[in-house]
């Protein structure tokens, strides 16, 4: 048994009638892999099943059919009235599930599974495991607590999570265990050309050119201990200018921003709407050096956001130029 939860989770989902999971703000491949995950096997418990979202999806990770089904709600509005239990998965705070930190959570029972460091969400039952790879893997191994046999269809959404997290297994605390899962899952049918085709290899030209952006504009700076880091921020006049592709921000810190030779941590930062800019933090990732890896996580919580060791986010509002002066300052001297 991998959790002391497993049995309580199963049967809570069992005795429920209508229940939600969420896909959070910003979504990645781990997101929509756990939650395509859950709705798999909720479906097959013959349960109603509903995928919620903040907001729109790019279509670049809607690559699973139930995906198509999403429903894209305002949290202040909508009734919950029907619903019995909201399964909140991969989100560390509310706001990563309702998008904003003016609106809370619905008051209906709840489970928390996440991977996270520094998880404020409450839940009747909370599953953190700050050692998992991606919530899909601690949904893997729930659904080896729960005896459930593994299909392609499921094997493939929770390897698409696990993909996404590491950076196609660049980026791993533990390979020994994550790559046995990843093997477990691929054993099971999971489709790894399939992410390969659709979320890697179907880049939209615009995304790529922000990416060039976002390079070209690349400054380096040093802190007050000494640590050395990397920054790019790209204006709403710019983002809006090539489409305002989602995503560019996160693949260009998990791509660069941390793989410079002599830097130990990077983000990159757009203002994805007027006055509200969204950051994305990274540091080198090796697991025998852990304890002198910048933990980034830390940084985003200074900003009001939060994430792992070393990939995390924030968000932070103010006019462009001022707000990005000011954290790039407020890094130099914490760190």
């Amino acid at each position: 048994m991998y959790y002391n939860q497993s049995l309580q989770i199963l049967e809570r989902i069992k005795s429920a009638k209508n229940i939600l999971v969420n896909i959070h703000k910003n979504p990645d491949l781990d997101s929509i892999g756990s939650a395509s995950g859950l709705y798999q096997l909720i479906n097959q418990l013959n349960k109603k099943v509903t995928l919620l979202a903040s907001e729109k999806i790019e279509n670049s990770l809607l690559i699973f059919p139930e995906t198509k089904k999403i429903k894209i709600i305002e949290y202040s509005f909508f009734d919950f009235s029907s619903y019995d239990l909201f399964l909140i998965v991969d989100s560390s705070s509310y706001d990563r599930v309702t998008g904003s930190k003016k609106v809370f959570l619905p008051k209906i029972p709840t489970i928390v599974i996440d991977h996270h460091h520094f998880n404020s969400i409450k839940g009747e039952i909370k599953l953190v495991d700050t050692e998992a790879a991606a919530t899909c893997e601690i949904i893997y191994k729930l659904f080896n607590d729960w005896k459930i046999k593994l299909n392609k269809t499921i094997a493939t959404r929770l390897y698409s999570g696990i993909v996404g997290d590491t950076v196609f297994f660049k980026y791993l605390a533990d390979p020994e265990k994550t790559f046995s899962i990843a093997q477990q899952l691929l054993k099971k049918g999971a489709d790894h050309q399939l992410i390969v085709n659709r979320v890697y290899d179907s880049l939209d030209f615009k995304f790529v050119k922000l990416m060039g952006l976002f390079l070209k504009q690349m400054k380096i700076e040093k802190t007050r201990s000494g640590k050395k880091f990397v920054w790019s921020a790209i204006g709403c006049q710019e983002f809006f200018s090539f489409g305002h592709p989602k995503g560019v921000r996160e693949a260009a810190a998990d791509s660069f921003f941390r793989s410079i030779k002599g830097v130990d941590f990077g983000l990159a930062m757009i203002e994805g709407e007027k006055g509200k800019i969204n950051i994305s933090f990274r540091s080198k990732s090796v697991s025998s050096t852990r304890d002198k890896c910048v933990d980034v996580a830390k940084i985003a919580k200074s900003f009001g956001g939060g994430g792992h060791i070393n990939a995390a986010g924030a968000t932070v509002e103010g006019e462009f130029n001022r707000t990005v002066k000011n954290v790039i300052s407020q890094i130099v001297a914490i760190t």
